[in-house]
């Protein structure tokens, strides 16, 4: 392209733009590692505590174990998907999966409920889904 024109312009105040955060990058986000293991743990008390509640308090439907035992094993494969893949396929109806077994455990069993949002609200959605690829403007 002849110097001076507007697509040279354009690339030269592209490359000059201040490079975009990256929430995965651990100099972008050090808080990263902590927010996950918060997570992680967050997601085993979901089993934990819902096992808890159906032991230890009357009233407690056995569904609420089946719940939070399923939140925590789709957790734990939805994690071990993206790690394999940066982009697997259906990641995202996994994560509403997520999101609905949260709901159902809410409504069984409050306290393993809490850990479901605590778990969903750490794991900052990188941990779970990257969205699709930007197209660059032409």
């Amino acid at each position: 392209w002849p110097p001076g024109c507007g697509r040279q312009r354009a690339m030269a105040a592209a490359e000059a733009r201040p490079r975009m955060r990256d929430p995965t990058d651990p100099a972008d986000n050090p808080l990263a590692p902590i927010y996950e293991g918060v997570s992680w743990v967050a997601a085993y008390l979901v089993a934990a505590a819902s096992l808890y509640g159906y032991l230890m308090e009357e009233g407690i439907h056995p569904a609420a174990v089946a719940c939070g035992c399923a939140f925590t094993g789709v957790f734990t494969a939805a994690v071990v998907r993206k790690r394999r893949d940066p982009r697997p396929p259906y990641q995202a109806l996994v994560v509403l999966a997520l999101i609905g077994i949260s709901f159902a455990v809410h409504l069984l069993y409050l306290p393993a409920g809490i850990g479901c949002f605590v778990c969903l609200m750490a794991c900052q959605s990188d941990l779970l889904y990257t969205g699709p690829p930007r197209r660059k403007a032409d």
